[in-house]
């Protein structure tokens, strides 16, 4: 399988982990169905990279480095972009940079049920969060900071890793590796206040 195949399958069988563990989530083809249109109606791209971005930058303007914040980011992408009436699904798992032997966090996809199970707030978050919109489309504001500190990526300020899941494994040679999905993961394992309303942005 290539990249696009191998992320749609581990998409859809975290969204189904989802149901069987019963967070809160999307059914997977009433996902598909609803996100489809919005990708071909081509109002995401120039959102998420425009006033979206714009927005979550302006939130996280006191944070100077973004590389351990992916669960602020990604709710304040995911909430800003349900606001604005695309049915986006916020996604959790690991991450592989280079084709490195091993991934860049260390949860595994039992480690996430065991930490939703019997949750510690006050361990940190062993895996990486997303927003997906469609099957295809990963937004990851948090990580670019990570891949320049971390893995010597150029601090180029005018690039996102936000598009087709194809263009960001070959253009950045990112293996993004959905586990879970669904914000109520975030709101039982974390102490960040999720009540938040972003429809004025």
């Amino acid at each position: 399988m290539n990249q696009t195949e191998t992320y749609q399958k581990l998409l859809k069988d975290a969204i189904e982990l989802a149901a069987e563990l019963k967070i809160e989530h999307t059914n997977w083809q009433t996902y598909l169905d609803s996100t489809q249109a919005q990708i071909n109606e081509q109002t995401a791209p120039t959102f998420i990279n425009g006033p979206l971005f714009d927005f979550v930058q302006n939130e996280m303007k006191h944070e100077f480095y973004w590389g351990d914040k992916c669960i602020p980011i990604s709710f304040l992408t995911y909430s800003c972009m349900k606001a604005k009436g695309f049915d986006v699904e916020l996604i959790i798992g690991n991450l592989n940079i280079l084709n490195h032997p091993d991934d860049e966090f260390s949860c595994t996809t039992e480690s996430l049920i065991q930490e939703y199970q019997y949750p510690n707030k006050e361990n940190s978050f062993p895996g990486h969060a997303w927003v997906a919109l469609g099957n295809d489309i990963i937004i990851d504001f948090a990580i670019r900071d990570r891949l320049v500190k971390r893995c010597r990526y150029p601090d180029d300020t005018k690039y996102n890793i936000a598009g087709p899941i194809d263009y960001i494994a070959s253009n950045f040679n990112l293996q993004y590796k959905p586990m879970l999905t669904g914000l109520g993961f975030l709101s039982a394992t974390s102490d960040i206040d999720f009540a938040a309303d972003f429809k004025e942005i």
